[in-house]
């Protein structure tokens, strides 16, 4: 297992209250799945009749030979029509019929040619099989952030008593038994009860070939909970790095309260040191950092979120003290696996 573990790991910060979000941050979608018309020939290679033509052996149209309008190859062996527009020996079409040698658009097979999947794939002459086949994992979805932008700065905040430069990318990957150290739920509204675990226990079903997430289930609880990973006052320095990484997986019921968030999305904050979420105290504190939202598919796929989409130096300067995960709907199930950057 790898576990990122501060010099001076101090537990979470339990006092987010509604957990600081803005009070309408802007929905974040992605552009994933479209349909196509994938392995589907136009009329390609038949007759009226596989092979054949119309009546008998009489061609179609008046012109004599000609089989089907679009797409539609001849016969090849005993299928050519006569000047008369009759067919010799039945008309059996060569190789399955399909229309310039049975390629199909998307891994689709054409009359005839079978395909075992995969995107793009040719069928094979005499129905033979072609792509690699099967479906692999999602690849990474990566946010965008619009406008915003953060400048690192080389001094960190008041709240930072003490930086630490992450020795490696990983901060949790849950494959202990126990609490996670460091790690806490919450319900967002203090003292509601209705989600399992009530504790960050790591629990059987890993992403990316490992052996335990947090999962977490939750029925009928106002506003739902929120999941954190907190380092004291030890700020973490990650301006080497791009932004956060997790992979996650499966259902949030959608929220009308605090704010409007729509179905299958975790919202995410940084604690950075200049808000209060991130134990900045006094005027010049930012009572809200951004947030970003993800949504998220029912299987296992990495989001990678860039630091940029945290806000500008005025709220995130490359230094913070916690991450926030928060899951407002109701009911959810769902779980969080190998958190770090890239």
């Amino acid at each position: 297992m790898k576990l990122f573990t501060p010099l001076a790991f101090i537990t979470v910060l339990v006092g987010c209250g509604v957990a600081g979000c803005s009070s309408n941050p802007t929905a974040n979608t992605e552009g994933d799945g479209g349909t196509s018309n994938a392995g589907t020939a136009s009329i390609a290679g038949t007759g009226f009749v596989a092979g054949s033509s119309a009546t008998a052996g009489t061609s179609t149209t008046n012109n004599g030979g000609s089989e089907s309008s679009m797409g539609g190859s001849g016969v090849t062996t005993g299928g050519t029509s006569s000047a008369g527009g009759t067919t010799a020996v039945g008309g059996t079409t060569a190789h399955g019929g399909s229309a310039s040698g049975g390629t199909a658009a998307n891994g689709g097979s054409a009359a005839g040619g079978a395909s075992s999947g995969g995107s793009g794939g040719t069928s094979a002459e005499n129905g033979g099989s072609a792509g690699a086949g099967g479906m692999g994992p999602l690849p990474p979805y990566i946010a965008t952030c619009g406008n915003q932008k953060y400048t690192p700065t080389a001094s960190p905040g008041a709240a930072c008593k003490t930086t630490m430069v992450p020795p490696e990318q990983l901060i949790s990957a849950f494959e202990d038994a126990g609490v996670a150290p460091g790690w806490g739920v919450y319900p967002n509204v203090d003292g509601s009860i209705g989600f399992t675990p009530t504790t960050a226990t790591p629990s059987a079903g890993g992403a990316n070939d490992t052996a335990q997430s947090l999962a977490f289930k939750v029925v009928n609880l106002p506003q739902g909970i929120k999941i954190q990973v907190g380092f004291g006052t030890q700020c973490q320095d990650v301006r080497n790095f791009k932004g956060l990484s997790f992979w996650a997986k499966g259902t949030i019921e959608g929220a009308t309260q605090p704010f409007i968030v729509t179905a299958n999305t975790l919202v995410i904050q940084l604690g950075s040191e200049k808000s209060t979420l991130g134990g900045c105290e006094g005027a010049g504190c930012s009572a809200a950092p951004p947030d970003k939202r993800i949504t998220i598919s029912s299987e296992w796929r990495e989001y990678r979120v860039p630091f940029d989409c945290f806000g500008d130096a005025k709220v995130f300067d490359g230094y913070y003290t916690n991450v926030l995960f928060n899951a407002f709907g109701p009911n959810s199930n769902f779980a969080i696996d190998e958190v770090g950057y890239y």
